[in-house]
């Protein structure tokens, strides 16, 4: 028996029973005690509980001590806080759109900032409102056309504080919806001074030279999840005089709920005074853009990495890190890579491929525009900064699946139902850049979608999609990374395409071996007749290395833009994605062959 207290279990029956050990020892008055029926049993149960809390309150203690561990936002805020990372707000959806108006009697024209348009996401109204005023135009052929104007979804608010010059005097902002990236802070030094002549100060970023006088603001997320303001103390920064008006502007936002809005209608004019006259108005860009706040994960996740990167762009990870920071709600997952890896290499470039969140295969020009911006002031002089598109490269299988009809009540139908939800959870664990799609991690999946399936095996495919246009003269480099299944010589074409129309007449390509040449083949262009023979065009299509799955394909004729899909088999069913590259399982491609085991059984029979 024990002759001491264990103080190592947080249990509570192992609490209590390590205790009855400790009063059931040789040399213990109760020993021979009916613990269960004895009035200290009850006493027992109060020392117990009393030690059961007291270790989950100081476990739980303990935990929300570090960044990791911590589960409570406002510990993961205050921890982020120590190491100079503020949690990202809510973040507004935009969008940009063209207006056309009818000029009559107007000689001239700006669409003024705060001018009003709504869209609709199920039945749900949204207000967008127009960032800036856009430069004055004289009308053209009796119209006003303005392209490319940016709008933002939220509604105007104001919060107002008076600065009394108390110690560590903060200001709350009262929405918790509020786009901190659109938050301007003024200072006027009365409340008799005029709104407009109200001084703009600065949001205070790491690197900035700050001295006694520079007019900044510090802005942090408080215990009850809203961003507070804080000023100088004439040593960091200016620190209002007391008296002071403190002005904060900035758009509540819902966020994410406008996403995806392709339709806009004038709702009011920035001007009420001004006549317009008949509005066309064009969607440039759909709307898209807004998230929600940071989450705890989220926060845990670039609070380190925002540290490393100290605000600055250097190596692919602060790259990484200060993207993460401002946009972390709009990307699922990043790559970032410098020119000298590309083929042929571009020095003196970095490359940056982003999977949004908002399930679109690619983000819209607007939005690599807002990132590209961000960046400008944070990266090394010398380096231009791309962002590009994720190089999907998407993947079909042909499945065949073995089940035993003994072991489940399944028709064969439900079981594909099954077999291909468990498929789409696959895939989407491994779309990540740099990631491996792997063939045996792939059968597992399959087979453990039922205990009925016996045994499962697929044929691997895989395409990219590329677009042609009729006024272009620039050739298109598609990689696929990995070897092609065959050998140089083979007369078999190693691809095979969609067709597309060429004077009224469908063509596809296909490649064939270059005598004399152990590493590249010819693409060339060819229509079938009426019997499906081959007739081979004389036009150069371009050029297929296997071994490395690389083409390049000339300008094409065409009678409109058109996209088309290439598509090969690997050499290796297990397949790497690299740099910018993204794999995807096409599931509507994909096909799954069922066969009952008393089936298989029965045709190995009767072959």
């Amino acid at each position: 028996m024990a002759k001491q207290l264990q103080t190592t279990e947080l249990d509570f029956d192992r609490i209590k029973d390590n205790i009855k050990s400790f009063f059931k020892r040789q040399d213990s008055p109760f020993k021979d005690l009916d613990f269960e029926g004895s009035g200290l049993n009850q006493i027992l149960d109060i020392l117990v509980y009393n030690t059961h809390y007291n270790a989950v309150n100081a476990h739980m203690a303990v935990n929300e001590s570090f960044l990791d561990t911590a589960q409570i936002r406002s510990n993961v805020v205050s921890h982020a806080k120590l190491i100079g990372y503020t949690p990202q707000s809510r973040i507004a959806s935009t969008a940009e759109i063209s207006l056309e108006f009818d000029a009559g009697e107007i000689e001239s024209l700006s669409v003024p900032k705060g001018s009003s348009f709504i869209g609709k996401v199920d039945s749900v109204t949204f207000t967008f409102k127009t960032k800036s005023e856009t430069p004055t135009q004289e009308p053209v052929d009796g119209k006003f056309k303005f392209e490319n104007i940016e709008i933002i979804e939220g509604v105007e608010k104001t919060d107002r504080f008076v600065y009394n010059n108390l110690a560590n005097q903060r200001f709350t902002i009262t929405d918790q919806n509020i786009d901190k990236t659109t938050l301007v802070i003024r200072v006027k030094e009365n409340a008799t001074i005029s709104d407009d002549n109200a001084t703009t100060y600065k949001l205070f970023s790491v690197g900035d030279a700050i001295t006694d006088t520079s007019e900044i603001y510090y802005i942090f997320e408080n215990y009850d999840g809203r961003y507070q303001i804080e000023f100088g103390n004439d040593v960091f920064g200016k620190k209002p005089t007391a008296g002071s008006v403190i002005i904060c502007e900035y758009l509540s936002t819902k966020g994410p709920e406008a996403n995806g809005i392709h339709t806009f209608s004038l709702a009011s004019w920035g001007d009420p005074s001004f006549p317009i006259a008949t509005t066309k108005i064009g969607t440039t860009s759909k709307s898209a853009g807004g998230v929600e706040r940071d989450s705890i994960e989220n926060i845990k996740f670039n609070a380190p990495l925002s540290f490393t990167a100290k605000n600055r762009a250097v190596t692919s990870n602060d790259y990484k890190a200060i993207i993460n920071e401002r946009f972390s709600n709009l990307i699922q997952d990043i790559s970032v890579f410098g020119g000298q890896e590309k083929t042929p290499p571009q020095y003196g470039k970095v490359f940056i491929a982003i999977k949004p969140k908002s399930g679109e295969e690619i983000l819209t020009p607007l939005q690599k525009e807002t990132i590209k911006s961000y960046l400008d002031d944070k990266k090394m002089l010398a380096i231009d900064t791309e962002i590009i598109d994720a190089d999907l490269t998407f993947l079909y299988l042909k499945l065949f699946v073995t089940f035993d009809t003994n072991k489940t009540s399944l028709l064969k139908p439900d079981l594909e139902k099954q077999i291909r939800n468990n498929i789409s959870v696959f895939d989407a664990s491994f779309q990540e850049f740099e990631n491996v799609f792997r063939y045996s991690k792939f059968l597992k999946q399959v087979d453990e979608t039922n205990s009925s399936i016996l045994n499962s095996l697929a044929q691997v495919y895989c395409y990219k999609k590329f677009s042609i246009q009729s006024n272009t003269t620039l050739a298109t480099n598609i990689d696929f990374g990995f070897k092609l299944f065959g050998e140089i010589d083979q007369p078999e074409s190693f691809i095979n395409t969609t067709s597309w129309r060429i004077n009224n007449v469908n063509y596809q390509i296909d490649d064939i071996p270059i005598n004399g040449s152990a590493t590249t083949r010819k693409l060339r262009l060819f229509r079938l007749s009426s019997t499906g023979e081959k007739i081979i065009s004389d036009y150069n299509a371009g050029t297929l290395v296997p071994e490395t799955g690389n083409l390049i394909i000339n300008a094409l004729p065409t009678d409109s833009t058109v996209t088309i899909e290439v598509r090969v088999r690997p050499d290796s069913y297990d397949i790497l994605s690299k740099r910018e590259q993204l794999i995807a399982i096409d599931l509507d491609k994909t096909t799954i062959n069922i066969t009952d085991k008393n089936e298989a059984i029965q045709a190995s029979i009767i072959d």
